[in-house]
């Protein structure tokens, strides 16, 4: 009896999920236990980067505290003063300096794991390899990072001592909570610069097409803001800056998602049951 082939490219009834329950069954097993090891290495790599940066804390520490010496420089007559308020102001110190640490040295590691995870969903067809997607992951984290320690916080740091000062309060800082504010202002944003990778793999996974990034440009406005009040200390310039960075990366993303789609024959409209506007 001759056997009828499927056509070249095909996928299978397994494959596609329309073979017997065991195999779907056997498919969705192999997909948890692959994500879980994936997830394991992962915490693993961020423990390895946090005692790397627990390591050279100290280090770390004295560059953070630079954006402070530069206020005092340029405000001789009230310095600020950085003392440590309870005991535990150093532990602090290390445990917000390597967490940092941690998730900054595993990005690019993340984002490997991340590409090779969704690999198999693209087909084979990647617009990108898994080391160039990786890479971008860290330099996007790290870019965002610099932007918030060169950038933002020199404009945080006067703002809130500007305003102490018109309360006549002494310029007086906490180690633990001044260390804590930098970590989280540079964390805050190289999350936030993440944003383009993000859109590309979405839109490349065929979840979120470029149009649905174009016909929502009102409200990634809306978005960005509220992420810049999330992300950010409480204060106007960085959120500011926040907000504005997110919407110059939210149009970055829109042109790498639109690449993407093009190089893969994917359309970039919005489906009719989705909602165009």
């Amino acid at each position: 009896m001759a056997t009828v082939l499927p056509p070249e490219g095909a996928a299978s009834p397994v494959a596609s999920g329309g073979g017997p329950p065991g195999d779907r069954a056997m498919g969705l097993w192999a997909h948890l236990m692959e994500l879980r090891a994936r997830l394991i290495r992962s915490a693993l790599v961020l423990a390895a980067g946090f005692v790397v940066a627990a390591a050279f804390s100290p280090r770390i520490v004295a560059f953070l505290r630079a954006p402070l010496e530069d206020y005092n420089r340029a405000n001789p007559d009230a310095p600020v003063l950085v003392i440590a308020l309870d005991p535990a102001a150093g532990f602090s110190a290390l445990l917000s300096v390597g967490l940092f640490g941690a998730l900054g040295l595993a990005a690019p590691w993340i984002g490997w794991e991340l590409w090779r995870f969704v690999k198999p969903a693209l087909g084979g067809r990647a617009p990108i390899g898994v080391g160039r997607f990786a890479a971008a992951v860290g330099v996007l984290f790290w870019a965002g990072a610099a932007t918030g320690y060169f950038l933002v916080s020199r404009a945080t740091l006067a703002f809130f001592f500007s305003l102490n000062a018109s309360f006549g309060i002494a310029p007086t800082v906490g180690l633990g909570e001044y260390i804590g504010m930098m970590v989280a202002l540079m964390a805050g944003f190289g999350l936030g610069f993440e944003l383009p990778a993000a859109m590309m793999l979405l839109a490349r996974l065929g979840l979120v097409p470029s149009g649905f990034y174009r016909a929502r440009r009102r409200y990634a406005i809306v978005a960005a803001f509220v992420a810049g009040a999330v992300l950010t200390p409480p204060d106007v310039p960085s959120q500011a800056i926040m907000a504005g960075c997110l919407l110059a990366l939210y149009e970055l993303g829109i042109r790498l998602a639109s690449a993407a789609e093009r190089r893969q024959g994917l359309s970039a409209s919005v489906p009719a049951t989705s909602g165009g506007r």
